[in-house]
């Protein structure tokens, strides 16, 4: 009787080894497609309920544990009615590419950002165009709290709304990090009624970092920083942007700082600027069409000093008293 029941045995936990074995590979990273340019009414689905949309891939991959993937098999446009869910789980989205897939917000819809990434998280964006978000505080198209890529995409036509950052919002706040880099991509035509019209890298109590490599910001506007608005929130943060390769040209500014605004308090703010173009940039009140740094530190090279000087009002290294905003 032994000799027979010794197999059962085997067999019973082998069987419940593949079963363990199932659980963790259903448990871990996945893929899912998107396959239509639905938007499910502007409602977020149900985990699983299989409609084929951006909105209910991202809804899936929050529901699964692990480092997901989103791809697609669709091109053109997809309308959104609302903002999309926050990505709240590591995720790589791989468009087909920034001139085949646009992700945009109906202009009829109420004010929306595109893009949340949770604090913490590992996201990257890859092969699309996002467009027309418009959020009433923080970042219109996207607004970052963890570790964001952006690759071959462009992020265009976005607004910050009252406080700032209309394409992108890096913010690593209250204790913690912030990071961004910008690769082979273009940020154009976002705009934000305070601070930078590109991007605002915003540290508070926190570190926000931000690098932009072979891309080109152009056409950008804010009150201040019509590129990108650098600062460490004036709490003792470390803020710091490094540009290279790449070119800033048709930014402008009401205030100060048409390519980039830099400035600190409490704590330090950096601007490192390499082998890059600033041309055509503008500053209609105050000065400094190309840099404008307050008080940090900014670190262009030879190239990149010689031609900052074709944009309206040259580089300055000098400290203006400035109106402050409401966060």
């Amino acid at each position: 009787m032994k000799t027979r029941s010794f197999p059962k045995i085997i067999l019973t936990m082998s069987a419940l080894f593949i079963f363990c074995g199932l659980l963790t590979a259903t448990s871990g990273a996945a893929s899912f497609t998107v396959n239509n340019t639905g938007d499910n009414g502007g409602v977020n689905p149900a985990p699983g309920a299989g409609t084929g949309t951006l909105r209910q891939a991202i809804v899936d991959a929050n529901a699964t544990s692990g480092a997901d993937t989103i791809t697609f098999t669709v091109t053109g446009t997809i309308l959104l009615a609302s903002e999309l869910p926050g990505l709240f789980d590591d995720v790589a989205i791989s468009g087909p590419g920034a001139n085949a897939l646009t992700v945009k917000r109906d202009p009829s819809a109420a004010a929306f950002r595109i893009f949340l990434i949770g604090v913490g998280k590992t996201v990257t964006i890859s092969g699309l165009t996002i467009t027309n978000g418009s959020s009433t505080n923080f970042g219109g198209g996207i607004n970052n709290g963890g570790t964001l890529t952006v690759t071959n995409s462009t992020i265009s036509g976005n607004s910050g709304g009252t406080f700032g950052g209309g394409g992108i919002y890096n913010f690593g706040g209250e204790g913690g990090s912030a990071t961004l880099m910008v690769i082979n991509s273009t940020l154009s035509g976002n705009s934000a009624a305070n601070r930078g019209g590109g991007i605002f890298n915003d540290s508070f109590y926190g570190s926000s970092t931000v690098t932009i490599t072979n891309s080109t910001l152009s056409d950008n506007s804010a009150y201040d920083g019509g590129g990108i608005y650098n600062e460490n929130g004036g709490e003792g943060g470390s803020a710091t942007v490094t540009v290279t390769n790449s070119t800033f040209s048709g930014n402008s500014a009401d205030g100060t700082g048409g390519g980039i605004y830099n400035v600190t308090a409490p704590g330090s703010t950096t601007v490192t600027v390499t082998n890059s173009t600033f041309s055509g940039n503008s500053a209609h009140t105050f000065s400094a069409g190309g840099i404008f740094n307050n008080c940090g530190t900014r670190s262009p090279t030879a190239h990149s000093a010689a031609t900052q000087a074709a944009s309206t009002t040259a580089a300055a290294s000098t400290t203006t008293a400035r109106p402050t905003a409401r966060r």
